[in-house]
C-alpha cells in the first residue's frame, strides 16, 4: 500500500509539473495569439481608414480598433476588438456585424483594384489618343505595386503620360495662338472661344467645335492667296503693257510671284515707278505749255474770226454806201447841180452822226444841198470860250441828207481827245 501510494504520489507530482508547464506554454501561446489578433485588427482598421480616404464610403467608422493597455488594464475596444466580437456572436456562433465589416473591406479593396486598373487602362488610352509612342506607354508599370516607394514604376509611367499630355496641350495652345495671330495679321480676326468651346453631338458626347474656326481661317488664307496672285498678275501685266522706249524696266517680272524673291522685285519696282513719275511730271509740264499755246491759238482764232466778221460787215456797209453814193451822184447829175455852181451857206453848222475809227471817216448831218466835196470842215466840242478844236475833216461824198468825210491827219485823233457822235461841224471855205 505504501508502495502504491508512493507511486501514485509520484505520478500526481509529474502530472502537476506537466500541468504547470502546459499552463505556462498555453499562457505564452494565448499572449502570442492575442498579440497577433491585435496586429491583424489594427492593420485591418488602418487599411480600411486608408481606403476610405476621399472615397466617401465611411468605412473607417465601421472598422475601428484600439489595442488593450496593460498598464491601465484597459481592454481593447472597437468594432474589430475581441470583446465586441464575443459580445456580437449569434446562436450560430458567428458575429454578423464583424463579418459585414470585413466583407465591406474586401469589397472596397476589390473596387480599388478595379478602379486602379480602369484608370490605368484609360490613362494608357489617353496616351495613345495623344499619339504618344507606344513604347513609352507602359501599362504594366501603371498597375505595378511591387516597388512601394516614391520612385515606383507606376509613378514614372503615369508622370510620363501626364508630361506628354502637358506638351500636347502646350502645343495646342501655341497653335491656337498662332491661328489667332495669323488671322489678325491677314485682317480676318478669329475669336479664341471658337477653338476652345465644346458642343454636345447627337449622342450627347461633347467635342471641341474648332473645325468651323479652322475652316474660316483656311477660307480667308485661300482668299488672301488668290488676291495676292491677282495683284502679282496685275503688276506683271502692268509691266508688260508699258512699252515706252524711254522707259527701261529694272524689275524682273518673273520674281514678282516668287515667295522668296518678291521683295527685291518690289523694291526695284518702286524705283521704276519713280522714273515713270518723273516722266509724268515732265509730260504734265509739256502738256501745260501745249494747253497754254492752244488757248492762245484759240484766242487768236476767235479774234481773227471777229475781225473777219467785222471786216465783212464793213465790206457790206461799204458796198451799200457805194450803192447809195452812185444813186446820189446819179440824182445830182439828173438834177443838174454841180460843184462850180454851188455856193455854201453863211454860218454853216452840222453834227457828227457816226464815226468809223478803223477807216478814219465820219458821217455828218449835212447833205448835198449844204456842202460839196472836197470841202474841209472843222470838228469842235463845247460852246464859246470852252470850245475846243477836235479834228479837221474833208468831205469825200455828199448825199441828200448826210455826207461822208475823211479825218485829216494834221490834228491827230487819240484816245484822250477822240471825235464823238454829236460833235459840232463848221465850214472852212474851199
Amino acid at each position: 500500500m505504501n508502495k502504491s501510494g508512493r507511486i501514485l504520489s509520484v505520478v500526481i507530482l509529474v502530472f502537476a509539473i506537466a500541468a504547470t508547464v502546459m499552463s505556462f506554454i498555453l499562457a505564452q501561446r494565448r499572449n502570442e495569439f492575442r498579440d497577433r489578433s491585435d496586429k491583424l485588427a489594427s492593420t485591418t482598421a488602418a487599411i480600411c481608414k486608408t481606403m476610405d480616404e476621399n472615397s466617401s464610403t465611411n468605412l473607417k467608422a465601421t472598422a475601428t480598433f484600439i489595442p488593450a493597455d496593460p498598464a491601465t488594464k484597459t481592454p481593447d475596444s472597437g468594432t474589430l476588438s475581441w470583446p465586441e466580437y464575443h459580445k456580437g456572436k449569434g446562436p450560430d456562433g458567428q458575429n454578423a456585424a464583424f463579418n459585414d465589416t470585413l466583407d465591406k473591406a474586401k469589397a472596397m479593396a476589390k473596387e480599388l483594384q478595379l478602379q486602379r486598373d480602369y484608370l490605368a487602362d484609360q490613362l494608357a488610352e489617353i496616351g495613345k489618343i495623344l499619339s504618344m509612342p507606344e513604347d513609352q506607354i507602359k501599362l504594366t508599370d501603371l498597375k505595378n505595386l511591387k516597388e512601394l516607394k516614391p520612385a515606383a514604376r507606376y509613378k514614372e509611367a503615369g508622370q510620363s503620360i501626364v508630361s506628354y499630355a502637358a506638351s500636347v496641350r502646350a502645343r495646342d495652345d501655341a497653335m491656337i495662338q498662332g491661328y489667332l495671330k495669323a488671322a489678325t495679321t491677314i485682317g480676318n480676326p478669329l475669336e479664341e472661344k471658337g477653338f476652345r468651346e465644346r458642343q454636345a453631338d447627337a449622342d450627347g458626347a461633347a467635342a471641341f467645335a474648332h473645325q468651323a474656326a479652322i475652316d474660316d481661317f483656311n477660307t480667308n488664307v485661300t482668299n488672301l492667296f488668290t488676291r495676292c496672285n491677282k495683284y502679282a498678275d496685275s503688276i506683271v501685266q502692268g509691266i508688260e503693257s508699258v512699252t515706252n522706249s524711254n522707259m527701261a524696266w529694272s524689275t524682273n517680272k518673273d520674281m514678282i510671284k516668287d515667295p522668296k524673291e518678291y521683295q527685291g522685285a518690289l523694291d526695284t519696282l518702286a524705283t521704276d515707278y519713280k522714273k515713270i513719275q518723273d516722266q509724268l511730271v515732265l509730260f504734265d509740264a509739256e502738256k501745260a505749255k501745249l494747253e497754254k499755246k492752244t488757248q492762245e491759238y484759240e484766242a487768236v482764232v476767235v479774234a481773227l474770226d471777229k475781225k473777219t466778221k467785222d471786216l465783212q460787215k464793213e465790206k457790206e456797209a461799204n458796198t451799200e454806201l457805194s450803192d447809195k453814193i452812185a444813186k446820189l451822184e446819179k440824182q445830182i447829175k439828173d438834177s443838174g447841180l454841180n460843184s462850180g455852181e454851188f455856193q455854201p451857206k453863211a454860218n454853216l453848222h452840222g453834227k457828227v452822226l457816226q464815226i468809223n475809227s478803223e477807216f478814219q471817216f465820219v458821217v455828218l448831218s449835212l447833205g448835198r444841198t449844204e456842202i460839196r466835196e472836197p470841202w474841209v470842215l472843222l470838228v469842235s466840242r463845247g460852246e464859246g470860250k470852252n470850245a475846243k478844236l477836235v479834228a479837221r475833216i474833208q468831205v469825200s461824198k455828199s448825199f441828200q441828207n448826210h455826207s461822208v468825210a475823211e479825218i485829216l491827219p494834221d490834228i491827230p485823233v487819240n484816245a484822250k481827245n477822240p471825235i464823238h457822235v454829236g460833235d459840232d461841224v463848221y465850214l472852212i471855205k474851199p
